[in-house]
């Protein structure tokens, strides 16, 4: 079985094409929907996030700014990864081709708020 690292959990806001792209490079994902309803406050899917130790991705880059959820994530020992480019077939090739670099990233950056991830797209 993959390690929880290996899991991906995609937030409602990335979209269902995002998710499937990810599913066809062989990573195992988890998408918001499979778990929760659609209103489903932030705090609660990020802490369910982390208590899997998931990888969780977002659309929302506001997200720093949000004093509960950086809360829940920072207590929670959360890895989220924020999505800025929102051209679904891009982003999750590379996404795709850069996971061990990604893994590796996270697994260095955990505990922190705002690393940036540039250097892999």
């Amino acid at each position: 079985m993959p390690s929880a690292a290996r899991f991906i959990f995609t937030e409602r806001d990335l979209g269902k094409k995002f998710q499937e792209m990810l599913r066809a490079g062989d990573l195992n994902v988890e998408r918001h929907a499979d778990h929760f309803q659609h209103d489903t406050p932030d705090e609660v899917w990020l802490r369910e996030v982390g208590r899997k130790g998931r990888i969780a991705t977002t659309h929302d880059g506001r997200i720093r700014y949000k004093p509960n959820e950086v809360s829940t994530v920072m207590q929670n020992g959360v890895a989220v990864l924020v999505v800025v480019v929102m051209h679904p077939i891009l982003i999750s090739r590379a996404f795709v081709a850069t996971t061990p670099r990604i893994l590796s990233f996270i697994a260095r950056q955990r505990g922190t708020i705002d690393a940036e991830a540039r250097e892999f797209i």
